[in-house]
């Protein structure tokens, strides 16, 4: 075990136990709807008070002008009262908010569209299915979207998902046999701090249950048709045969020694991820300028059979919009092991790499649907079975919905993925071979903003 890196995980550790002091304070800065009368005549005459982003209308955040800080109740209700011991002409002078000013054009325009309904669309992210869990290809950092939740704002998310493992190798190193599938639940939390760039914290960890499954048939039916335009390869032959579904299966065998990995787990926790994010670039909503965030991480493994070990990590997103309503998303990362072996005693790669690209295009202001490509690099040292050793690839479709909900925005995610492992090398199945990872998978989700 490499001692010096469980001091960075220390340290982060102990930096991220203030979590629980910022997220009691309530800094939540204020939007267009939240203002009463009163207040957005004062947003309209003082020159004191602005919009962050015009273009979202009755979502457009208030800030003050003077400080370029977002207001939250508390402030609005100081500078009124400030305001109101004042004279207009000493606060603002003859000149400083002349009616036909940029900004007075900006926030009529955002009043009326507020009036209206109307807001410019605005991206929901990528898809959740590159989300690290459970696999053959050890330690790696998810994949995440480039939003960063501004100061005060909470954002907490449940996704519900099945993942289906099915394969059979046997190779130089060991033998690897695999059936069954593994439903997750997983919990995160983001919250924006009060600080000059936007930064947000926040945590992830999911809950596992190992079981036969109910995917299978869907499954079977789905390859059995694309069997008959594209070939019998598209077929996975473990999944035929008597009793082909009606187990839960999964032994490793390395060097000639095989072991039962707890086939059949029940509920149990996976490693647990911390993470920070910090804005890179805030284009205002609907601009061509690319939104870019960076993040660091550190994953602290739960001994069990989910667990793929601890790691540190870092990655850089990016969204960038092409059309109006179409939208690039992109995601690169890099996760160092804490550890030289994992469980079974395999050796380790001092640092691994993933990536993710996708597209999401807006058939309406609140829905969208999105495709995305994930690659995720083997952890492992060269060991001679391909479930450990390959690459892994696959292809997500989604779609996603924003509502509101007891007045708070809720956006909710459907996907499916499907592995499209590229190099095929001794599997015997073409281009769909699954290995080390799920064959397919797929989920809801659902995230709250506060």
């Amino acid at each position: 075990m490499r001692r010096p890196e469980w001091v960075v995980v220390g340290i982060l550790v102990s930096c991220l136990g203030v979590l629980p002091a910022a997220f009691c304070a309530d800094q939540s800065p204020l939007t267009l709807s939240e203002l009463s009368a009163e207040d957005r005549g004062l947003l309209k005459t003082s020159g004191i008070l602005g919009l962050r982003s015009p273009d979202m209308g009755d979502q457009s955040v208030v800030y003050n002008s003077k400080t370029d800080q977002n207001l939250t109740a508390q402030e609005l209700e100081k500078i009124k009262k400030e305001l109101r011991q004042t004279p207009v002409a000493s606060v603002q002078g003859p000149s400083s908010m002349p009616s036909e000013s940029k900004e007075a054009k900006e926030l009529q325009a955002a009043l009326d569209r507020g009036a209206r309904g109307e807001n410019i669309f605005e991206p929901k992210g990528p898809l959740p299915s590159s989300y690290s869990g459970y696999s053959l290809k050890g330690p790696a950092l998810a994949g995440e979207g480039a939003r960063v939740h501004g100061p005060g704002r909470t954002q907490v998310g449940v996704d519900l998902s099945a993942h289906n493992f099915l394969t059979k190798t046997a190779d130089i190193g060991g033998r690897v046999t695999q059936k069954f599938e593994d439903h997750r639940v997983g919990l995160s939390v983001r919250r924006g701090l009060n600080t000059p760039i936007p930064i947000e914290v926040g945590g992830t960890l999911q809950v596992h249950d190992r079981s036969e499954g109910f995917l299978n048939g869907f499954i079977s039916g789905a390859e059995k048709m694309l069997a008959h335009g594209f070939g019998p390869d598209m077929k996975n032959p473990n999944r035929m045969g008597p009793g082909a579904l009606n187990e839960t299966i999964n032994d490793v065998s390395i060097g000639g020694s095989q072991s039962r990995e707890n086939s059949s787990s029940g509920f149990q926790l996976g490693d647990i991820m911390l993470s920070a994010k910090a804005a890179l670039t805030v284009p205002p909503p609907g601009s061509y300028i690319p939104t870019v965030a960076a993040r660091a991480a550190v994953t602290v493994a739960v001994p069990g059979p989910f667990s793929n070990g601890s790691s540190v990590g870092s990655g850089i997103s990016i969204q960038q919009k092409l059309f109006s309503r179409l939208y690039a998303h992109g995601d690169a990362r890099v996760t160092v092991p804490l550890e030289s072996h994992d469980s079974r005693g395999l050796a380790l790669k001092s640092a691994n790499l993933g990536a993710t690209v996708g597209l999401e295009y807006g058939i309406t202001d609140n829905t969208s649907i999105g495709a995305q490509f994930n690659y995720q690099q083997s952890a492992y040292q060269a060991t001679g079975m391909h479930p450990f050793d390959d690459d892994y690839t696959d292809v997500t479709f989604g779609i996603s919905h924003a509502a509101t909900l007891f007045a708070r925005k809720v956006t909710f995610q459907i996907w499916g993925k499907e592995d499209v492992n590229l190099n095929t090398k001794g599997r015997g199945r073409g281009a769909l071979a699954p290995h080390g990872d799920s064959d397919f998978a797929a989920g809801v989700g659902a995230k709250v903003d506060f």
